[in-house]
């Protein structure tokens, strides 16, 4: 968190965000985001990939890469941005085409887990993606090889190399065997 004597707004940090910073926003508050490492670039970009060859092929929607803000709440206004997110094409209008932050909820959000992050930031995260509607999250452990997923707060599935990934709710028909999230 940086030192600021007031809230701001989403429009702010837009026009903020040109300056090359890395950060969110949090009911009104900036939060610095550190620069990521080796391990997490390489497990983002493979989630990345494997989701757009998906969607791609299907026709199913934008896939959006890290850096990708979209404003979850106002007054005071939350923008926080996932290390990979879908949208499906029939929740896309016209105004989302425009640059800036989209104002929604992912339906699918990944969120790749590095040394930086505590639990309690990565629970805080959760929370809010799934209160603003986001049908699906997943979390992902480069460093233990595991995927914690969530489609509410009720209940989280851990699932470790062996296991496969699949999409319900968000893909019918997507499943991964979540090794191939790690080679």
């Amino acid at each position: 968190m940086i030192n600021q004597d007031r809230l701001i707004s989403a429009e702010e940090l837009w026009k903020l965000s040109g300056n090359g910073r890395r950060c969110e926003l949090v009911r009104g508050v900036i939060f610095d985001q550190d620069f990521e490492g080796r391990l997490h670039g390489l497990t983002t970009a493979t989630i990345a990939f494997l989701v757009t060859a998906h969607v791609s092929r299907n026709d199913l929607g934008t896939v959006y890469a890290a850096g990708t803000g979209f404003i979850t709440d106002r007054d005071p206004d939350t923008v926080i941005a996932p290390d990979v997110s879908f949208v499906s094409k029939d929740r896309l209008s016209l105004d989302d085409m425009d640059d800036g932050f989209l104002e929604l909820a992912p339906d699918l959000v990944v969120e790749v887990v590095s040394q930086n992050d505590s639990a309690s930031y990565m629970q805080d995260k959760i929370e809010m993606w799934l209160e603003a509607g986001a049908r699906l999250v997943w979390i992902v452990y480069p460093e233990l090889q595991s995927v914690v997923v969530y489609d509410s707060l009720d209940e989280a599935k851990v699932l470790h190399v062996g296991d496969d990934l699949e999409g319900i709710p968000v893909f019918e028909d997507f499943n991964i065997a979540v090794e191939e999230i790690f080679k």
